[in-house]
């Protein structure tokens, strides 16, 4: 009686980390140049607006910083990059403010922003939802903005260098 063998497994390549992200980074720039959608837009906004209600009313919490400390990174990064130029020093400044609260809610607990914070944090919503809603605005200006937001990251720095002299 002979032993019946079991079918040969189909030869399936594993992939490095970088293989994969490089794969991953394609497959999202292949959308690049789709325009950003209204209804998209019009949530991120909806959705920084809660956040910064909860700022102004002491009751933010990690994830309330997290949305509007990456919106304030994203609209610097466009901002330098020609996208709402005119605006870099408000949403430099909104950066601040942000770092401000950090350092604040590090001493005691609470994420707290003063009344000129709370209204230059306005300000930098009101401009990264215009930067959303500008003609030619494409996803691919996100994507470009994102990964050097993330490079700053990496590097120890949200804010850019004059910032950090500034400040």
């Amino acid at each position: 009686m002979a032993k019946s063998k079991k079918p040969r497994k189909a030869y399936r390549p594993h992939y490095s980390r970088d293989a994969q992200l490089e794969a991953a980074t394609d497959a999202l720039f292949k959308r690049s140049a789709e325009s950003v959608n209204q209804a998209a837009a019009d949530d991120i906004l909806l959705s920084l607006d809660a956040s910064w209600l909860h700022l102004r009313k002491g009751t933010a919490t990690a994830l309330d910083m997290n949305a509007l400390t990456t919106a304030a990174n994203m609209a610097v990064v466009l901002a330098e990059k020609g996208v709402g130029a005119e605006f870099l020093d408000v949403c430099c400044k909104a950066s601040i403010e942000l770092q401000r609260v950090k350092t604040y809610h590090a001493q005691c607990g609470r994420y707290v922003a003063s009344g000129l914070g709370i209204k230059l944090i306005r300000e930098m919503i009101d401009v990264r939802y215009a930067q959303l809603t500008a003609d030619g605005y494409c996803a691919g200006l996100d994507y470009q903005a994102a990964q050097i937001v993330a490079d700053r990251m990496r590097e120890g720095c949200v804010l850019t260098n004059a910032d950090l002299k500034a400040a």
